[in-house]
């Protein structure tokens, strides 16, 4: 990794997001940058967990939509568990969900059906009016190729 280089694209990132004229628009630039920004990122969104609601914001692609369902549908999975306020882990980074299959026994398999091969969920803490929450969790996915 160029440290560099990432720190530059850090900081034209946030002049972006300072730019934006709406939370929306915000959102959906966070979900786009980390798409650019990190190596092997497909698709990218922000789950908002409201109780065991899931709400999907700023998905780069149906396959953030699908993977917040299904966690949504299993009340278990890196982004659901790591938005729940009864676990103590914030941050998940999964190189193979199929190493995973015994902490999200029911989420891994069907994850990989979907077609998530790796993913990344942690934290995004955020403050300031128009958000519905104040802990939004940024959600990133990378594709599986069929016989891989």
């Amino acid at each position: 990794m160029d440290w560099g280089r990432f720190g530059q694209q850090m900081a034209s990132m946030a002049r972006d997001l300072l730019a934006q004229e709406s939370v929306d628009a915000t959102l959906e630039r966070i979900t786009a940058s980390a798409t650019e920004l990190v190596e092997g990122c497909d698709a990218a969104g922000i789950l908002v967990l409201h109780d065991t609601r899931v709400e999907s914001l700023a998905p780069t692609d149906e396959l953030v939509t699908e993977s917040d369902r299904l966690q949504e549908r299993l009340g278990e999975g890196p982004c659901f568990d790591a938005a729940s306020s009864a676990r103590d882990e914030r941050v998940f980074r999964i190189a193979d969900l199929t190493s995973e299959r015994q902490r999200w026994l029911a989420y891994a398999p069907q994850a990989q059906a979907l077609g998530v091969g790796s993913m990344m969920g942690f934290l995004l803490y955020t403050g300031g009016p128009g958000f519905r929450r104040p802990e939004p969790l940024l959600t990133q996915a990378r594709r599986v190729q069929p016989g891989q």
